[in-house]
């Protein structure tokens, strides 16, 4: 015969596992949903209660946007309404530098008029009191992290917008 006192026993009780089980699960959902409304509470409720946008502003993909005619790309990247009124001259000023066809219209006569034209970040930037200081704050911004292209680029808008051409604008980097 042998000695089975060392072999662990079946439980007899098989509903005893599923028990702790089911208590565990119930524990993990209960802290999950303490985590979200959190979130909910110290994130997001305090930005609708301000009505300012959270975050910056993220236009289409430009892989997407290669095989997109103009009127559409431009169609493709305006800023609803209620999301403008919400976001701060900081993230407006932001979503000019994020704007896809920055490149291509920097190249133009009028760049700052133009860009007004098709441009909601832009326009409403202009519109505000501090809008241009908030321009002029990013340029100086992606300068000093080294985004010499995207600086370069609303230098020259600026520079149209005050109707500078021989580029005396003083911009606090140079």
């Amino acid at each position: 015969m042998s000695d089975n006192t060392h072999l662990p026993t079946p439980d007899k009780n098989p509903s005893k596992k599923s028990h702790i089980h089911k208590k565990f699960l119930i524990g993990g959902g209960i802290l999950l949903a303490v985590f979200c409304a959190c979130i909910v509470i110290f994130v997001v409720m305090p930005s609708l209660r301000t009505g300012e946008y959270v975050g910056y502003y993220e236009y289409p993909d430009p892989e997407l946007q290669e095989n997109w005619n103009a009127s559409y790309r431009i169609q493709q990247c305006r800023i609803p309404e209620d999301t403008l009124e919400r976001m701060t001259d900081e993230q407006l000023a932001q979503a000019v530098a994020d704007f896809p066809m920055l490149s291509e219209i920097a190249t133009l006569e009028s760049p700052s008029e133009y860009l007004e034209s098709i441009s909601d970040a832009y326009s409403t930037l202009l519109s505000r009191e501090n809008g241009m200081e908030a321009l002029i704050a990013k340029t100086t911004e992606l300068l000093e992290n080294e985004e010499y292209t995207k600086a370069e680029l609303l230098t020259l808008l600026i520079e149209d917008a005050m109707g500078s051409e021989d580029g005396n604008i003083e911009i606090p980097y140079m």
